[in-house]
């Protein structure tokens, strides 16, 4: 070890002594002058001669000297400066990295790491292995795969895929390398337009990646970067179409073909959802008992549940076995995707031709509809339908089941749910149900009281007239 004879090489490390002694000795060129921190052992501060200062433990371990640079000596940091939680806990990693540290962080992580080698850990194999590691997309890709197993639901891995699109900025990092303020950053600026997309993708699906790659040992155990980071607010969805917008989505669906409108009739029968009804299997259908058994793998809970037919569904399903194939429809989620943008375009300009009085047959598109609205300062909310989508269809189901005054607990077992929680959007129209019902019951006693005071007046002339 090159060391300088200037006594002061030994001393109590502070940001002014440091800055002081590395000032006041600086190493000849293509030599190394070495500082030795008095209150905490082994703890040293290499200075080259081009300037660069490292904090270094020093010490011996089972007889033989060894050597860990710790990190870079920053004298902008105040010497109160600690260790953040996840240095702490895994110091080994955070060293890979080579941070800038203060004098205080420099003698914690001199503790930390004493501690990992008197366990048997090396730090020099640990950041070997770090630098070993996949990267952040072959953690996803590898998650992607484990979803979409052969025991895993198809609509998970759909819901992975659709969240991969958001995490494509940190695919090429590597999963060693990658920091919480990067994925903090990454979900505000996901958020910024999708808050529940950047929960579920940003945070969800990262965290639940890196998890799995610890788990089989992929990645050498750290602290999971997308843990502990706030989630955006969830605004949880309640759009149902009315009466008067279903009867445009039926006038809307005798323009597309006999399939799709055979699916989406399906859908307002069942209020099973998309994924469900699209893979919907002949085997699956009891058509005697009028039973619909949805397989575990196209649920979304994980279990299989029954579905009763309506009549209607009865009739649908028939017509379709007709066609003797393996499915009931036999299309893909996008064909019905872009099925669905043809009839929600269809039921506005149903809409709007009946606000401006003309028949179905006029051959006006929906945007010269509408300019013909504001020429005629029509108030948009008198024309305009709020956006709904295909999922709005199953909720659609149980609002109008709530708001018949369907208990909760049957709406929930209609739809297959397996908890309160995913009933509970439907609560506020149970209860409206059963406000409704109180009115109608307090309506007909105040009839019957009305009535038992005119009986009650009526009497009391006839006695008066009597006397």
């Amino acid at each position: 070890m090159t060391t300088t004879r200037n006594p002061t090489q030994q001393f109590n490390f502070t940001r002014r002594s440091l800055q002081r002694a590395i000032t006041k000795h600086p190493p000849a060129v293509g030599k190394k002058t070495y500082f030795r921190d008095t209150a905490a052992r082994g703890l040293v501060l290499e200075l080259t001669h081009n300037g660069n200062a490292t904090f270094q433990l020093y010490h011996k371990l089972l007889g033989r000297p060894v050597r860990v640079a710790l990190g870079r000596f920053d004298p902008l940091l105040p010497d109160a400066r600690q260790l953040p939680s996840d240095a702490a806990r895994d110091p080994l990693t955070y060293i890979a990295s080579r941070p800038d540290v203060s004098v205080a962080m420099a003698r914690a992580l001199a503790a930390a790491i004493r501690t990992a080698q008197a366990e048997g850990k090396s730090p020099r194999k640990h950041a070997a292995a770090l630098r070993a590691d996949p990267t952040v997309g072959e953690l996803l890709d590898e998650y992607l795969a484990h979803i979409s197993g052969a025991t895993k639901r198809r609509n998970s891995a759909d819901s992975v895929r659709a969240a991969l699109a958001h995490l494509v900025p940190l695919r090429g990092t590597r999963s060693a390398d990658l920091t919480r303020g990067e994925v903090v950053a990454l979900h505000a600026r996901v958020g910024q337009k999708y808050p529940t997309m950047a929960n579920r993708a940003v945070l969800d699906t990262l965290r639940a990646a890196f998890n799995l790659a610890l788990k089989h040992g992929r990645i050498v155990p750290r602290d999971n970067p997308a843990t502990r980071i706030d989630r955006f607010p969830e605004t949880q969805r309640d759009r149902y179409l009315s009466s008067a917008e279903l009867a445009l989505l039926r006038r809307a669906l005798s323009a597309e073909r006999q399939e799709f409108r055979d699916l989406f009739e399906l859908l307002l029968a069942t209020g099973a959802r998309k994924s469900a009804v699209l893979f919907m299997r002949n085997a699956d259908v009891d058509l005697d008992r009028a039973e619909w058994r949805v397989p575990a793998d196209h649920s979304k809970s994980g279990e299989s549940y029954t579905v009763p037919l309506l009549k209607s569904a009865v009739a649908i399903l028939a017509r379709r076995r007709a066609h003797a194939s393996l499915r009931v429809f036999g299309f893909a989620e996008a064909t019905l995707d872009r099925a669905w943008k043809r009839v929600f375009v269809g039921m506005q300009r149903l809409r709007l031709l009946d606000v401006l009085g003309q028949p179905a047959t006029t051959p006006q598109t929906l945007a010269q509809l509408t300019a013909e609205a504001v020429r005629r300062r029509i108030p948009p909310s008198d024309y305009t339908i709020p956006h709904c989508t295909i999922h709005d269809l199953r909720r659609t189901v149980g609002s109008h089941a709530a708001m018949a005054g369907v208990s909760l607990h049957v709406v929930g077992k209609l739809l297959g749910h397996t908890s309160s929680r995913a009933t509970s959007v439907y609560a506020r129209l149970s209860q409206d149900a059963l406000r409704d019902a109180a009115n109608r019951a307090s309506a007909t006693l105040a009839a019957i009281e009305a009535e038992a005071k005119r009986a009650d007046v009526v009497a009391m002339r006839r006695r008066r007239r009597a006397q």
